[in-house]
C-alpha cells in the first residue's frame, strides 16, 4: 500500500491542483469584481464544465485499453493513440465551434437576456473542451499510460504558476471576468502545447519502461 501511495503521489498531487485552481480563481475574481460579475463568469463556466464532462466517458473507456497495450507494445500503443486523437478531438472541436458561433443564442436560451454581457466570456472559453480532449490524448493516453507521471506533474505545477502569474496582473487592466476567462484559455493552451511537445520529443525516442 505504501509503495502504491508513493508511486501515485505525483498524480494525486497534480489532480488535486487541477481541481483547486478553478475554485481559487473564482475566489480571486470575487475580491476584484462585483457579485454580478462573478455570476456572469460562473454562468459561463458551468456551461463549459458541462461540455468538458462529455469528454470524460470516452477517456474512461479508452484509457484501460491503451494503458494495457503500452505495457505489451509501445509502438502499437502509439499507433492507437494517433487513431483515437482524431476520434476524440474531432467531435469535440465541432462542439466547441458551435459554442463559439452560437454563443449569443445559447446564452439567451439558457440564461435569458439579462446575461447578455457574459456572451463574450463564452466565446473566449468555447474551445476549452476541445483543448481538454487534446490534453487527455497527450497526458492520459500517453504521459500517464506510458509512465511519465513525474513529467505530467511538472506540466501541471508549471501551468498553475502561469495561471496566477497571468491572472493577478490582468485583473487590473481588463474587466475581471474577462481576465479570468482569458487566463483559463491561455493556461489550457499552454498545457496542451507542453504535453504535445513532450509527446513529439519522446514518442519515437528510447522506449520508456512501463510497469503493469
Amino acid at each position: 500500500m505504501i509503495a502504491a501511495l508513493r508511486e501515485g503521489w505525483h498524480v494525486f498531487l497534480s489532480s488535486a491542483v487541477v481541481n483547486l485552481v478553478p475554485a481559487t480563481n473564482v475566489f480571486i475574481l470575487g475580491l476584484k469584481a462585483t457579485a454580478t460579475d462573478v455570476a456572469y463568469y460562473i454562468s459561463v463556466w458551468r456551461l463549459i464544465v458541462a461540455c468538458r464532462m462529455l469528454v470524460q466517458p470516452v477517456v474512461t473507456a479508452i484509457y484501460p485499453h491503451i494503458s494495457h497495450l503500452a505495457v505489451k507494445s509501445r509502438q502499437d500503443a502509439i499507433m492507437l493513440l494517433r487513431k483515437y486523437t482524431l476520434v476524440l478531438a474531432a467531435p469535440v472541436f465541432c462542439g466547441s465551434l458551435c459554442l463559439f458561433a452560437g454563443a449569443p443564442l445559447i446564452m439567451r436560451l439558457v440564461y435569458g437576456l439579462k446575461y447578455a454581457p457574459a456572451m463574450p466570456l463564452l466565446r473566449i472559453l468555447a474551445f476549452s473542451p476541445f483543448l481538454l480532449a487534446l490534453q487527455h490524448c497527450y497526458s492520459t493516453f500517453y504521459m500517464l499510460a506510458f509512465g511519465y507521471e513525474k513529467e505530467w506533474s511538472r506540466v501541471i505545477i508549471g501551468s498553475t504558476l502561469a495561471n496566477f502569474a497571468l491572472l493577478l496582473p490582468l485583473t487590473y487592466f481588463v474587466w475581471p471576468p474577462t481576465a479570468l476567462a482569458v487566463t483559463a484559455i491561455v493556461v489550457d493552451i499552454l498545457i496542451t502545447a507542453a504535453e504535445y511537445l513532450f509527446y513529439r520529443r519522446t514518442a519515437s525516442g528510447t522506449p520508456q519502461t512501463v510497469t503493469a
